[in-house]
């Protein structure tokens, strides 16, 4: 756009000292073609029989501007390297002819300049009017951007839902989930412990008891046994004894032998139940760890 800027105005003041040169030109062409000027070739030798002067160069009347005068301060202020050629060939009294060819010329090619300058601002304005739209797509694109980079920026850093804070959530969910697992292996392995050293007793306590009732029983047994045959009063025995309370013993002795035989019924149910606790322990274990693992 800079170079543009600048060549526009190259352009406009080449067209003003064009302007400028043109109509110094055609003032000098009107001098030479004036009715004073055919009348002045007439009476000299250079125009009227083919000489090399064909134009009077000084002021020699009133004081008409001569085309000399007209072209020499066209060419100081335009700097124009035409005006100064044309301005040497009548200093070198050239035949008329060979001016004019000189101007026309001249001519010819400011035309040529003038219609490739045109050109030239033809496509610098072009240029110019794609520059400005690409410009403006540029614009709307980098809006596009920035909101996106805007979305992108509050998806990420937003405290409450941005990634970070996802990030962060979920590493402190991580860490609880160590955690979680670690406790719950920990409590699992205490309460499967606390199952064995339960059971062993309950299977220590109930081999007891079976031990104690099947020694109560052969002893009752045995007692009934002797009672019913009444070997238990071969030997003289005092009074007391006489009364059959034995009987009564042996009847005490059933109940303890059912009071140690429902002990260990209940000592195998809470075994089962152990084992029942144990097992449903075990597999909530198992599924909170396979959850726990999957998060």
């Amino acid at each position: 756009m800079p170079l543009c800027a600048k060549t526009a105005a190259g352009f406009d003041t080449r067209k003003l000292l064009r302007a400028n040169e043109e109509t110094a030109i055609a003032e000098a062409i009107s001098i030479l073609d004036s009715d004073d000027a055919f009348a002045s070739f007439g009476t000299t030798d250079a125009t009227s029989k083919g000489g090399v002067k064909f134009i009077q160069v000084r002021a020699v009347n009133s004081g008409a501007p001569t085309a000399q005068s007209v072209l020499r301060q066209a060419a100081k202020e335009t700097k124009s390297p035409r005006l100064s050629k044309v301005l040497a060939l009548l200093q070198a009294e050239n035949p008329f002819d060979e001016v004019l060819a000189e101007i026309a010329k001249m001519i010819e090619l400011i035309g040529e300049e003038g219609d490739a300058d045109k050109e030239n601002l033809d496509w610098c304005n072009k240029e110019r009017k794609e520059n400005k739209a690409t410009l403006a797509k540029k614009k709307k694109e980098i809006l596009s951007l920035e909101k996106t980079i805007d979305d992108l920026t509050k998806a990420i850093e937003d405290p409450k839902t941005g990634l970070k804070a996802q990030i962060q959530a979920t590493e402190q969910s991580l860490v609880d989930n160590k955690e979680s697992q670690t406790k719950q292996s920990a409590d699992r392995l205490e309460e499967n412990v606390a199952y064995q050293q339960d059971v062993k007793n309950l299977v220590k306590a109930q081999s007891i008891l079976t031990k104690a009732t099947k020694v109560l029983k052969v002893y009752y047994d045995d007692l009934e046994a002797k009672l019913a045959s009444g070997d238990a009063f071969i030997q003289q025995e005092p009074e007391v004894f006489k009364d059959n309370s034995f009987k009564g013993q042996s009847g005490k002795g059933g109940d303890v032998i059912t009071m140690l035989e429902f002990i260990n019924s209940e000592s195998v149910k809470e075994e089962n139940e152990a084992h029942q606790d144990e097992e449903e322990a075990q597999a909530g274990y198992e599924d909170s760890m396979t959850k726990l693992k999957a998060q």
